[in-house]
């Protein structure tokens, strides 16, 4: 068993966090974060013809996330914004043709969780707020092959410590 082909990929992640200590009042209780990771992919395994490309599937050339938390006494919760660049989610080695692409799609969650006392909290999660359903296209934009909706979701209960 062998492998005849290679990628490789290198890339950079920047990334800020900061509670907003220095505000006056309730409002240094918030804090902001944020970051971007950028890839540069290349190999030759995801071709026909062992030519060199850039689309590896399952790379993402470009995601950011970014987002504001509020850490309370009791309440903490946080929004978080994520974005993910197009990106070549499968391939076939008879050609081009074939491969499939996911678009960019942006992503925002709440999360949130309320203290009864020092053992139990409730909580409440709102995934994909505003219900992004990226589209899956073949080899051009104008051949979508997977076009779905992807609701919102709300996870909530009761969490609990011994």
């Amino acid at each position: 068993t062998g492998n005849a082909a290679w990628a490789w990929g290198k890339g950079v992640e920047f990334d800020y966090r900061q509670q907003l200590t220095f505000v006056p009042g309730w409002l240094n209780r918030f804090g902001i974060f944020a970051n971007l990771t950028v890839l540069d992919t290349e190999g030759n395994y995801s071709t026909p013809d062992g030519s060199v490309t850039s689309n590896i599937p399952g790379f993402v050339p470009r995601m950011m996330n970014a987002g504001i938390s509020y850490s309370g006494k009791n309440l903490s919760a946080r929004v978080l914004a994520q974005y993910q660049a197009e990106r070549l989610s499968s391939w076939d080695q008879r050609s081009t043709e074939y491969w499939r692409y996911t678009e960019a799609s942006t992503t925002v969650d709440v999360l949130s969780s309320y203290r009864l006392n020092k053992r139990l909290s409730l909580f409440v999660n709102i995934s994909n707020l505003f219900e992004d359903s990226p589209v899956q296209y073949q080899a051009r934009r104008n051949q979508p092959q997977t076009v779905s909706q992807t609701s919102r979701r709300f996870d909530f209960g009761l969490r609990g410590s011994l």
